[in-house]
């Protein structure tokens, strides 16, 4: 036990030096920390003397840089006051152009509630035209529905007349005395035969050319005959033209001789039979030669011509013209041909032949029993003139050629054509032609051409249609040269309607298609206008004239317009009457400068430009000045 506390007091000395050790360590690192307490003291000392020297130096930059600001707050504190005044001027501007914004706001905001009142106006007005016609048209179908009882009646009673005076026509050995077709003639309506005879303006007839395309081919094949143009002549067309003149030059008493000395060669030389033939199963009339296609129709055939001949033995002893027309209308009216007929025009050449003379016809039909005669040739004499006048022997091979082709091309047509099955119509002339017939044979159906009307009534040249999604003006007419291109040299100056189309056929004719300038787009014909407004719109027409002079379409050369009348120029006004445009029409005699002549047949309305004279932009003026001084 004495041992046990003695270590533990031992262990308390030793734990009693140790901490005395401690603490002196403690008091010696105190010390050290003192004295480098005060070392640093000193340091820092040092430091804040040399803080305070900078401090010094600073405290007087920093009083510069006072002096500085407060200089730069006088001067800011003086640019202040101006920019106070510039603000408060441009406070004082944006205040007044504020006032006026709002100003022309309220002014558009009144205008837009103005403009809006004004379209519900004219909604409310549309509305009331529309139940206006709307109303009118009810009314019309009334009316209408009222009067076509008498219509149809009126309608069924001119037919009726129409059906008797067919049936009143004389015989066509009749129609050969000029006395009988004159009456015919010059009866009152209907009129059956249009064939220049006698001069008539009652009612202007389609060219046979424009009434079928292969008749629009044999125009111009003859014409070719006629002017000595075409491929060579071949051994067998001369010898036709020789033996022809041979045999036709002799006298004959008796028609049968010369009919079948003619009949004999020309059947030989075309190649297809010439036979006399009843046209019409209800008259016993019969044809001095035809040449037949047969077409299938129901349970039957049906037996239609391409080519009718007359002949008479000498000059003198009856006119054939007329006769082969109503030959031709008995082929017409047959009741056995009514449905085969409803789709053709039935083209067909007629011969007539009298004496040593020989003429040859393009004979078609639109409508009804009504007949289209046009002469393709003269009257040309059969002599054998080879000695003397050669080319006319070479005339006669080409006229025999073309008619040869000519049967060749109607046989083929036919042989391709569809032709209509419908059921036998009960009414011998009512052979149910399409309505589309009286049409020129591009403006039909499939054509493109849809809504097709006359754009004048006394004109069966100048038509109204849609095409191409557009309201056109398509015109069939016989022109200059250069006549088209002038045209739309012009169109391109903004001077003429534009040409859409254009088409050259065969028969001479040119088929342009062009922009419609209607009262719709407020155009009008200056010749429609009153005096003082053309008196106003001259100068203005005389400016763009001179414009069109300046046009240069070929080769650098001018051009002429030639018919410069108050009809063929058209004026587009704004609602105030001031001009807005001028287009000028009609292009047919135009051309060239130095190239183009005035027409034949034109009327000299200017002294000294007639027919034949050069055609000068300085006749372009006079006639104009002739016109404003006394328009025609």
């Amino acid at each position: 036990m004495a041992d046990h506390r003695e270590d533990l007091q031992l262990k308390e000395v030793e734990q009693r030096h140790e901490q005395e050790d401690l603490e002196a360590q403690q008091q010696e690192d105190l010390r050290r920390k003192r004295k480098l307490e005060e070392l640093q003291l000193e340091e820092v000392q040092q430091r804040l003397k040399q803080a305070g020297l900078r401090l010094t130096k600073e405290e007087l930059q920093l009083e510069e840089a006072k002096q500085r600001l407060e200089e730069a707050k006088q001067r800011l504190k003086h640019e202040d006051l101006e920019v106070k005044q510039r603000l408060e001027e441009a406070k004082q501007r944006l205040k007044h152009e504020d006032l006026e914004a709002k100003q022309r706001l309220e002014r558009e905001e009144v205008e837009l509630r103005l403009k809006e009142v004004e379209l519900r106006l004219k909604e409310v007005e549309l509305r009331l035209k529309e139940v206006e016609l709307r109303l009118k048209k009810e009314e019309l179908q009334l009316v209408g529905a009222k009067q076509r009882p008498e219509h149809e009646d009126l309608e069924a009673k001119k037919e009726a007349a129409k059906q008797r005076k067919l049936k009143e026509l004389p015989t066509p050995s009749d129609l050969a005395n000029v006395k009988t077709w004159l009456r015919v003639q010059t009866a009152a309506m209907p009129q059956f035969f249009f064939c220049f005879r006698p001069e008539s303006n009652d009612r202007v007839a389609l060219p046979v050319a424009l009434l079928d395309a292969t008749l629009d081919e044999l125009v111009g094949l003859f014409a070719d005959a006629m002017g000595g143009r075409g491929e060579p002549l071949s051994q067998q067309d001369c010898w036709l033209a020789f033996r022809m003149c041979e045999a036709m030059a002799d006298g004959f008493t008796d028609e049968r001789e010369r009919e079948t000395a003619f009949t004999d060669l020309l059947a030989a030389y075309i190649g297809f039979p010439i036979k006399k033939d009843h046209p019409n199963t209800s008259s016993n009339a019969e044809t001095d030669g035809t040449i037949l296609y047969h077409v299938p129709c129901q349970d039957r055939m049906l037996s239609l011509p391409v080519y009718i001949q007359e002949v008479k033995p000498e000059i003198g002893s009856s006119d054939p013209y007329f006769q082969g027309q109503r030959y031709y209308q008995l082929y017409l009216t047959d009741e056995s041909s009514a449905a085969a007929l409803s789709r053709t025009v039935l083209p067909v050449l007629f011969v007539e032949l009298v004496g040593p003379h020989v003429r040859v016809s393009a004979l078609a039909s639109a409508e009804g029993a009504i007949v289209v005669c046009e002469p393709l040739t003269p009257f040309l004499h059969l002599f054998t003139m080879l000695n003397s006048q050669r080319h006319h022997m070479d005339r006669l091979a080409r006229v025999f050629r073309a008619l040869k082709q000519g049967v060749q091309r109607l046989l083929k047509q036919a042989a391709e054509a569809t032709l209509a099955t419908a059921p036998q119509p009960t009414d011998p002339a009512a052979a149910g032609r399409e309505p589309y017939l009286r049409l020129p044979y591009l403006l039909r159906p499939g054509s493109g051409f849809e809504n097709v009307r006359l754009l004048k009534p006394n004109s069966q040249l100048l038509y109204e249609a849609d095409y191409a999604g557009k309201r056109v003006v398509v015109k069939f007419t016989f022109t200059q040269q250069h006549a088209v291109d002038v045209h739309e040299g012009w169109a391109a100056a903004g001077l003429a309607p534009v040409v859409f189309k254009r088409v050259s056929l065969a028969c001479g004719l040119t088929m342009l298609v062009m922009e419609l300038l209607g009262r719709g787009d407020n155009w009008i014909v200056f010749y429609d206008l009153d005096l003082e407004a053309k008196q106003l719109l001259c100068p203005a027409v005389r400016e763009k004239l001179a414009r069109a002079h300046d046009t240069i379409i070929v080769h650098g050369q001018k051009t002429v317009h030639a018919d410069l009348r108050q009809a063929n120029v058209m004026v587009k006004q704004e609602q105030d009457g001031e001009l807005c445009e001028v287009r000028f029409l009609d292009f047919d005699w135009s051309g060239l400068v130095g190239k183009t002549l005035l027409p034949s047949f034109m009327r000299e309305r200017v002294e000294g430009f007639g027919a034949g004279r050069q055609a000068t932009q300085a006749y372009d003026l006079a006639l104009w000045d002739h016109e404003m001084r006394d328009p025609e």
